[in-house]
């Protein structure tokens, strides 16, 4: 690994592109992403649960995101997740930097949500459990 490379998970979800117009960036793509990894490693299934549980941890995820917008709709982590290139995600999820060869129960809803939203199944990305 390159000496100053950053591996946390902020930094490794920085590559992924914002598919969004710029008029329609309300809310950074950083926040939405790392409020739903961290909602689904907690336990939430469901856009709403996923919502739900980020009103309750705001104080908490604004100690390292910037939240400008407050904490996304659930229709907004929904749509902007479906924008999203599941390849530049997976790539920056799992590209060997922070989680290389996870094999985790916990993060299959993520990868669920992230390849259903954008009309792929698990099993046919390689990551079926």
């Amino acid at each position: 690994m390159e000496k100053g490379t950053d591996i946390s998970l902020i930094g490794c979800m920085r590559e992924v592109p914002d598919p969004r117009a710029p008029c329609n960036q309300k809310h950074k793509l950083l926040d939405i992403i790392v409020i739903t990894i961290t909602a689904v490693l907690s336990g939430m299934d469901t856009w709403n649960e996923i919502e739900d549980w980020a009103g309750s941890k705001k104080e908490w995820l604004g100690q390292f995101l910037e939240l400008p917008g407050g904490i996304p709709s659930h229709d907004t982590l929904n749509r902007v997740f479906q924008m999203i290139d599941p390849e530049k995600f997976h790539e920056a999820f799992f590209g060997g930097r922070v989680l290389p060869q996870v094999r985790s129960a916990a993060l299959c809803p993520l990868m669920e949500k992230q390849y259903a939203a954008a009309g792929m199944g698990l099993a046919a990305r390689g990551l079926s459990m």
